[in-house]
């Protein structure tokens, strides 16, 4: 039995000692529609969702989560809505979403409508995807420490030392 609690315990703290010491946390902080964007011929770039939010609410895309649900943390998604061109409608892709032509931009005044996804895709541009329905909301993304392993193991330590002296095996 003491084997099979050591060997647990042994286990558990490999397991803990391989998790991320820190978890990510979600502050609103706005939304946007897709078409609040620049006019499409005016040869704007494609925003990711990502860069969209960092362009509108200041910092950089990797600190923002994007998603089409709400302003609830609860519901993040990872999704943001995007105009694909010369597509109808709109698009829940990744928020990291980078589908661009050359130098970024979103059309360059030559692309031929080919209907496509491999086509330019922006979540900030005046498009394909009109209306409040492609609205996206913007999460400041801050990282939690979660508690370190070290002290798992002491308390691993601790329970197993509790057990030896309660069996009276000291």
């Amino acid at each position: 039995m003491k084997h099979l609690l050591i060997a647990f315990l042994a286990k558990a703290f490999l397991v803990a000692a391989t998790l991320d010491v820190n978890a990510a946390t979600y502050t609103y902080v706005g939304s946007w529609q897709v078409d609040q964007g620049p006019f499409w011929l005016e040869q704007p770039l494609a925003y990711s969702g990502q860069e969209a939010a960092a362009l509108l609410f200041g910092g950089l895309p990797g600190n923002y989560a994007i998603s089409t649900l709400g302003p609830n943390p609860e519901t993040v998604n990872r999704l943001a809505w995007y105009s694909v061109f010369a597509v109808r409608g709109g698009f829940q892709l990744a928020d990291s979403l980078d589908q661009s032509l050359d130098f970024g931009l979103y059309y360059d005044g030559i692309i031929q409508a080919n209907p496509s996804m491999s086509n330019p895709a922006s979540a900030y541009v005046w498009d394909g995807a009109r209306g409040p329905q492609y609205t996206n909301y913007a999460f400041r993304m801050s990282e939690v420490p979660l508690p370190a392993t070290g002290l798992l193991l002491l308390g691993a330590l601790g329970g197993l030392g509790l057990l030896r002296r309660r069996r009276g095996t000291i």
